[in-house]
């Protein structure tokens, strides 16, 4: 063995490489990186929802256009001149005067047997009620409207 001086203990100990300083510089750079590509995607992941947000705007103000066309077409349609415009030029229906109509008493035993038939379109328009059959009971007869078809239609 070869004895060791001074000067070779000092040099040894000027390594410029030096492993806990390496690893500690490239987890800090692994680090700086991986935030500077989230915050990338970020931005990305934010502008892509700002497309779909403006998407979805232009979607929801052309859905309430066309709600405020179809609550006034509904409207339209609802009024009873309108109804009364397409009964008499699609229908062929008119107006019956009050001499054209009668009017007849029907017992609830009647009525009953109509809300009680599997064919609902035997039922005249006025006998259903909204809380069911309580009004059977309370009423012991119906007055119903009645006019013929021939009454109804101009031929």
């Amino acid at each position: 063995m070869t004895p060791l001086s001074r000067c070779e203990l000092l040099d040894r100990s000027r390594v410029l490489f030096r492993g806990k300083a390496f690893f500690c510089l490239v987890s800090f750079l692994v680090v700086v990186v991986g935030l500077a590509m989230g915050q990338v995607h970020l931005r990305f992941l934010a502008r892509d929802l700002q497309i779909e947000t403006g998407k979805l705007q232009r979607a929801r103000e052309d859905l309430q256009n066309r709600k405020t066309v179809v609550v006034s077409e509904v409207e339209r349609l609802k009024r009873y001149e309108t109804i009364r415009e397409y009964a008499e030029s699609r229908l062929g229906l008119r107006e019956c005067l009050p001499e054209q109509t009668c009017k007849a008493v029907v017992s609830a035993e009647v009525v009953a047997k109509w809300s009680d038939a599997a064919n609902a379109t035997a039922q005249p328009a006025d006998v259903s009620s909204k809380n069911g059959r309580s009004w059977l009971n309370a009423l012991g007869e119906k007055v119903v409207t009645l006019s013929s078809v021939s009454m109804a239609r101009e031929k």
